[in-house]
């Protein structure tokens, strides 16, 4: 039975299919070379749902943080220490080695030519695309992660309709089904099967680290 801050009527986890669908819009498969689109969005999903990370996370993360994490072989996972949390109590994450990867080429390929665009020193791993209309090369705030996010939702089809009154019409603006933080829950329900398959006597207490 899963705890019941993550039951399954409550944790609105995605499906697979739906999580699919939703990097499939949000952008390219990092070293994609047939899908000419970014690949940030679909990376910082990716990265979130892999590891829990809350949204204001993601849009905190530093260059020096990728640069600090340590992989030993090419499937290995990598611990990265994360500083600013809610209630800034330091905790680490697993990253996947794959997504190690794809970090790599973003900051490589993508990033590099966005902060060359930047009137600044740019200290945030995500930042602005080099052919945004507001500062270019500059952090991503964790608004803009969120409006991608949603506006991806909402291109996939995974929309509830507004009601007024109990009833609906075409003038109704939909409603975006998931929400960003919606990858920490299926990260939770996933990391959860998982800790009771590998014989963890209490994989709530297990859990509850992870997620900080």
């Amino acid at each position: 039975m899963l705890p019941r801050t993550y039951n399954s009527e409550t944790a609105e986890a995605f499906s697979p299919e739906a999580l699919q669908r939703v990097l499939a819009e949000l952008g390219s498969i990092p070293g994609d070379k047939a899908d000419r689109r970014p690949c940030r969005d679909r990376l910082i999903a990716s990265l979130a749902v892999a590891t829990g990370m809350r949204l204001d996370e993601c849009a905190n993360l530093t260059l020096s943080q990728y640069k600090n994490l340590k992989k030993d072989g090419s499937y290995s996972n990598v611990a990265l220490p994360l500083y600013k949390t809610k209630g800034l109590k330091p905790r680490t994450v697993v990253v996947p080695g794959i997504i190690h990867d794809d970090l790599r080429h973003y900051v490589k390929t993508e990033r590099a030519r966005a902060v060359r665009r930047a009137k600044t020193s740019v200290e945030a791993l995500f930042v602005n695309h080099a052919h945004a209309k507001r500062n270019p090369g500059e952090a991503m705030t964790a608004h803009s992660i969120w409006r991608h996010f949603q506006r991806a939702v909402l291109k996939a089809g995974l929309v509830c309709p507004s009601h007024k009154n109990g009833t609906t019409s075409p003038s109704d603006r939909p409603e975006a089904l998931h929400s960003f933080h919606h990858l920490r829950h299926t990260f939770a329900v996933t990391m959860y099967f998982e800790l009771v398959r590998a014989g963890k006597a209490e994989p709530w207490l297990s859990l509850r680290t992870l997620l900080g």
